[in-house]
């Protein structure tokens, strides 16, 4: 599935949604992203050393590493993905900014 199709998805899915103001302006979304995209999401979820900590008091050992791991999408961590998982986050990623961008406007 390429950016540009999930972008729109995304975009479809926000465009459904009324804004609601209490206690503050928000949304809820059903259906953000195709379903037939997250079996693609399982198959490229990438070895856990590509993954870093998420520290916080509630989530640590006693050696101090953290129990709970995040992949994050910035484009470092992105670009130092092994294929094919680089090429699959990327597209997620420039998804993911590309809608951000169009929402916030």
């Amino acid at each position: 599935m390429s950016a540009e199709e999930i972008e729109a998805s995304l975009l479809a899915a926000v465009d459904k949604c009324p804004v609601q103001s209490d206690p503050f302006d928000h949304i809820c979304t059903e259906d953000l992203l195709p379903q037939e995209l997250y079996p693609q999401i399982l198959e490229h979820l990438p070895p856990d050393e590509y993954y870093g900590e998420l520290k916080h008091p509630q989530a640590l050992r006693e050696d101090g590493s953290s129990t709970r791991l995040q992949l994050t999408l910035g484009a470092e961590r992105v670009e130092k993905l092994p294929e094919p998982y680089r090429n699959f986050w990327h597209d997620v990623r420039l998804a993911l900014h590309s809608a951000a961008g169009s929402v916030w406007r």
